[in-house]
């Protein structure tokens, strides 16, 4: 089976795709057409490729037959861990047509705009809105009755996106640390800080470690906010604030 190059028209509530397909073999045939998405411009991770529709058709020997796919724009919701909701975002989405993931034969942009823009967060935040983290687990605080963030070896680290970073700000994160390093790393715009806490007995024991990120341009561009936890400590939540200058 040959693809033609596949159109996409928005609707009300819906992508419909349409793409002919034309059966170049001797023998009448039914093929399967599949459409995946991704989003490049999105700004949480997306899965390079996911499935959001199927349309089987039968086609003829030499005959050409147009398969239609209705994307309804709930498929293309994500879950934004800023606000803690699904929602569809606004920008350009990346349709892939055909027979199956591994064998693409076309691709098409349309654009949402009838959706949800993700914003920035708000000034504190929870330690398990992260959009990526490496080498870390959830803990539950029994004391604050929420989720913490752990390293699961002898370090990890957890991303942040969508953190106001445009008037050089200070950094307040509250850690636990049982029986280990005292030491905190945080990165943003360029910058990494080393900063220290207080080692104590329990997992709940948090206390606050502020940093101050010094004003660049750098910093101002960025809204990526990055903490490296040792082994032994618990991340509960972050706050970011201007800096106070004299």
């Amino acid at each position: 089976f040959e693809y033609g190059k596949p159109s996409v028209t928005a609707e009300e509530d819906h992508f419909l795709l349409s793409t002919d397909v034309t059966n170049t073999s001797e023998t009448d045939g039914t093929e399967v057409v599949q459409v995946y998405f991704t989003m490049p411009s999105s700004a949480v991770k997306r899965a390079p490729r996911k499935l959001c529709g199927f349309e089987r058709v039968f086609v003829r020997a030499g005959e050409t037959v147009t398969a239609a796919v209705t994307i309804p724009f709930d498929i293309l919701r994500v879950y934004d861990v800023r606000s803690g909701r699904m929602l569809a975002e606004n920008g350009k989405y990346l349709f892939s047509v055909g027979a199956s993931s591994a064998d693409i034969r076309a691709h098409a942009e349309a654009e949402l705009t009838s959706g949800e823009s993700i914003g920035k967060r708000p000034a504190r935040f929870a330690a398990d809105t992260f959009e990526e983290c490496e080498n870390i687990r959830l803990h539950r605080s029994r004391a604050y009755g929420t989720d913490a963030v752990r390293p699961v070896m002898w370090s990890g680290t957890v991303t942040y996106r969508g953190v106001d970073l445009t008037a050089g700000q200070t950094v307040t994160a509250r850690i636990s640390a049982l029986l280990g390093s005292d030491t905190v790393t945080f990165t943003a715009g360029g910058q990494t800080i080393e900063a220290k806490t207080t080692v104590s007995d329990s997992y709940d024991d948090f206390k606050k470690v502020t940093v101050s990120f010094a004003d660049t341009a750098e910093l101002r561009a960025s809204d990526e906010l990055a903490i490296k936890l040792a082994e032994g400590m618990t991340l509960l939540d972050v706050s970011v604030e201007p800096q106070l200058h004299a």
